[in-house]
């Protein structure tokens, strides 16, 4: 009955019709072509294996007849030469029991001297000594009724002319080595011909000559294979010529090579009866199962699992399209209005976790409501986004409205009422209309025509409104409850984020507050040193501006000016403010106030960096600075940047032991102090700074002063 209603649908029986035609036939036509090509190919392959191992045989024996060539030449040499370690001295008896030569003999000018066996007496003709002359080595084959003879012949140097060593070598370890070193498979039989066709050495059935071809076949064409009856199985044979003209002057042998054919097609008989069962098995059991589970692989349901795997990958964009006039084109697009959903919620969420991550760690209340412009609308799925923030944390002052919708991006100051605020902080949560949406909010770009509806969100901080987050939406794009709280969440980010950017502002304020006070209390100490820290400090912002120096070492530069002398509270008030010259040890407790006043912010990692300027503001160029004599480039830059300044105010104001210089003066002692006080470099370019303060001053110089400084170039440098 199941089987019956499956078949009753049209789609069932399309794709049933469109299996068979589309995947039995072409699979069939396929496995016979497959097994014709896949027979022939192994076929081959196992010709080609037993080619191959013909050709690995002879040159295993060839290497072997070279072998013996240089064997009977070192014996011929060792003989020749007179000396007694031929076969009968030492290592004799292992050449002899070796098997390899039946005889050896060495024939000369003093004669003929058999060495080994019975030597063939063997006359030498023209052409062999020729070769001899030419290659140093000759085989010949001899037959007799025993069978076939090889021998080899090698010249040789000797003491009296050239000699010759003749030798009869033992076919079997010859052509049994050079089997073995092939590596053939246990069925193989080996057999070597001369070049009329007869045989040297048979392994096991001599070969039928008669597949063999001729000599000159086997010259131009090289291995081949040929089938043959032995009587009690077909063989298969492949031959290989192996070329003794040049090396040894006879002509080509043939090395034969038979393996039962059996044996040899094995595979391909094997391939032959188990291709077609398992074509006819795979066959049967594809068409059973696709009868029972035919729903399961019809056209549609291929689609929508695609669309599945699209949607698991992220891709929302491809819609899964299916146009049969059935139910499954409803089930399509129900699919794909999931998938819309699904998109809208997860760039939802992944904008959320943007803003989340970059307004949290942003300082500026500017590049936070940048970044909720940016990805607001696909945080909350809106046509468009306004924020409104004050533009001081707290108080009256005008706030200003940003704004990204429709009509583009706008950026405008604005005046809210007390009671239009009010209105939006007790109104509950729902959607505004574009006339309920209070004056101050409204831009161009978010009129009714484009506008739908608005979703407001105040933001405090600290009690207070301090931001308004409102979200746009146009008639196609209605809010519901879910934008509502994605509305509030993202208010909530930006409230942390307002409420972090306010606490680093009270922070950094509460900072500066402290090291002005700590400054002022340090200048405190004496009246001669007031407000120096804070001139300093100021004068030496001024010069790194000059300098270009960027907002870190401003920063650095800053801290450094304002506590450079807190060293001094360690040195008592009576050498600050003595009006005669310091001996030696007030000289060295005056000069021990940079160390002290590193010792002092060593335990506070906030001021680890402007240590640096404390400790060597009063470092010296040339290096006779104190306290550790530094000299050069090996003076910190800011410190050597504080140093300008120091000296500076320090001229430029009354002390106990002098007057103020005018700035004209003081001018001088900076231009003058260049390459042996300050960095060359530094006064180069802040000078003209200087000498506009000078000119703006239009001071006289003081006669004192004048007269102090001709003493002493920098009179300020041990008390600044």
């Amino acid at each position: 009955m199941l089987r019956q209603r499956v078949f009753r649908a049209r789609v069932a029986r399309r794709v049933l019709l469109l299996f068979v035609v589309s995947a039995i036939i072409p699979t069939l036509v396929v496995a016979a072509l497959s097994l014709f090509t896949v027979t022939d190919h192994l076929d081959e392959v196992e010709r080609d294996r037993l080619r191959r191992n013909a050709k690995a045989v002879g040159l295993a024996v060839l290497e072997r007849l070279r072998f013996h060539a240089t064997e009977l030449y070192n014996l011929g040499v060792t003989t020749g030469s007179g000396l007694d370690v031929g076969l009968i001295g030492r290592g004799g008896a292992a050449f002899a029991d070796s098997g390899r030569y039946h005889s050896v003999a060495l024939v000369g000018a003093e004669g003929r001297r058999v060495l080994m066996g019975d030597a063939p007496d063997l006359p030498l003709t023209d052409a062999m000594r020729d070769h001899l002359d030419r290659a140093g080595a000759a085989i010949l084959t001899l037959t007799d009724e025993t069978g076939a003879n090889i021998v080899m012949l090698v010249r040789v140097p000797g003491p009296r002319g050239a000699n010759i060593v003749l030798a009869e070598l033992n076919p079997d370890p010859l052509f049994a080595a050079g089997s073995n070193k092939a590596g053939l498979p246990p069925d193989t039989d080996v057999c070597v011909f001369d070049a009329r066709r007869r045989p040297l050495y048979c392994s096991g059935t001599p070969v039928d000559v008669a597949v063999l071809g001729s000599s000159d076949v086997a010259r131009s064409e090289g291995t081949s294979v040929s089938t043959w009856n032995d009587g009690a199985a077909r063989q298969l044979t492949a031959s290989w010529p192996l070329f003794l003209q040049s090396a040894f002057g006879t002509r080509s042998w043939t090395v034969a090579l038979s393996e039962p054919a059996d044996v040899v097609l094995a595979p391909t008989r094997r391939f032959r009866l188990t291709f077609p069962l398992a074509i006819a098995l795979a066959a049967a059991v594809v068409f059973l199962m696709s009868s029972v589970q035919i729903r399961r692989v019809l056209y549609p349901i291929q689609r929508l699992h695609e669309g599945t795997a699209r949607l698991a990958s992220g891709d929302f964009e491809e819609q899964v399209r299916i146009e049969t006039g059935d139910e499954f084109s409803d089930l399509a697009g129900a699919f794909n209005d999931m998938a819309s959903r699904i998109a809208r919620q997860l760039q939802s969420l992944e904008a959320r976790n943007t803003i989340d991550r970059a307004v949290l760690s942003k300082l500026e209340t500017k590049e936070v409501v940048e970044t909720i412009l940016a990805r607001g609308p696909q945080a909350l799925g809106a046509d468009g986004v306004i924020v409104c923030v004050r533009r001081e944390a707290s108080g009256r002052e005008p706030w200003e409205l940003a704004a990204l919708g429709p009509g583009g991006r706008y950026f405008v100051p604005v005046t809210p009422p007390p009671a239009a605020i009010q209105q939006l902080v007790d109104r509950e949560s729902g959607s505004w209309s574009g006339e309920e949406l209070p004056g101050f909010l409204q831009v161009p770009g978010f009129d009714v025509q484009r506008i739908h509806a608005f979703l407001v969100e105040p933001i405090r901080v600290e009690r207070h409104v301090t931001a308004i987050l409102v979200a746009a939406y146009s008639a196609t794009n209605a809010p519901d409850a879910q934008d509502h709280r994605a509305l509030q969440q993202l208010a909530d980010q930006m409230a942390v984020a307002l409420s972090n950017i306010k606490l680093v502002q009270d922070l950094e304020a509460l900072n500066l507050g402290t090291l002005e006070a700590l400054a002022r209390a340090i200048d405190a100490k004496s009246r001669w040193t007031a407000g120096h820290a804070t001139r300093v400090t100021a004068l030496a912002l001024e010069l790194g501006r000059v300098l270009g120096l960027g907002e870190e070492d401003m920063a650095v530069l800053n801290r450094g000016g304002l506590l450079h002398d807190i060293g001094k509270i360690g040195v008592p008030a009576a050498i600050l403010d003595k009006p005669d010259t310091l001996d030696a040890d007030e000289e060295r407790v005056m000069r021990s106030h940079p160390e002290m006043g590193a010792r002092i912010l060593a335990p506070i990692a906030a001021y680890h960096l402007a240590i640096p300027l404390v400790l060597y503001h009063h470092e010296k160029w040339n290096g006779t600075g104190y306290p550790h004599g530094l000299a050069g480039v090996k003076i910190p830059y800011l410190a050597r940047v504080l140093a300008v300044a120091d000296v500076w105010d320090a001229l430029t104001s009354t002390r106990p032991y002098r007057k103020a210089f005018t700035l004209n003066a003081a001018l001088e002692v900076i231009r003058d102090g260049a390459g042996t006080h300050f960095d060359p470099q530094i006064v180069s370019v802040v000078l003209p700074y200087l000498e506009s303060l000078a000119v703006e001053s239009r001071d006289t110089p003081d006669d004192a002063a004048t007269e102090t400084r001709q003493k002493d170039p920098t009179p300020a440098a041990a008390r600044a």
